[in-house]
């Protein structure tokens, strides 16, 4: 089986095209580096809050750079990433946090699940992750919910 971590296609761009948008978000440019930056110091501040290798965080942000740095630094991290509607209602949110055992939530997720609940804002003033957690090609790297139309939603 081949060994790898997705994260690392952020860091290819980056390190090839530096200075290339990735991003545009309400008229502002994100280059690559710039991405790839933000992506290793939310990793940074996941592994600083004891986010481990296969752990699983909740990502309930808007479609926002923030949303892109979080997904990429669960990655990185060789966590495995939850992305959840902001839109849905709390209970929704906490329901499917609690079925993903999620150990951490990146953004807004009212009401307790159990998971450590980061703001994305903080990772600016952490330590970036350099490395990059080598996972296996077999293992899970996104949980993904459906929105069921005739009943519970469903994990992916």
């Amino acid at each position: 089986m081949s060994r790898s971590n997705l994260a690392t296609l952020l860091a290819d761009a980056a390190e090839r095209h530096p200075d290339r948008p990735a991003l545009l978000h309400e008229g502002e440019w994100i280059d690559y580096a710039g991405l790839d930056a933000r992506s290793a110091r939310t990793a940074g501040l996941l592994r600083a809050h004891g986010v481990d290798v296969g752990d699983r965080v909740g990502i309930v942000l808007p479609n926002t750079p923030a949303f892109v740095a979080a997904y990429h630094g669960v990655l990185r991290l060789g966590a495995i990433a939850v992305p959840l509607n902001p839109l849905l209602r709390a209970p929704e949110i906490r329901l499917r946090l609690e079925h993903a055992g999620a150990t951490a939530v990146v953004g807004e997720a009212a009401g307790s699940s159990g998971a450590v609940q980061l703001d994305p804002e903080a990772a600016a003033a952490a330590d970036p992750l350099a490395d990059f957690v080598d996972r296996d090609g077999a293992d899970t790297a996104v949980m993904l919910y459906t929105s069921g139309t005739t009943g519970e939603a469903k994990r992916a």
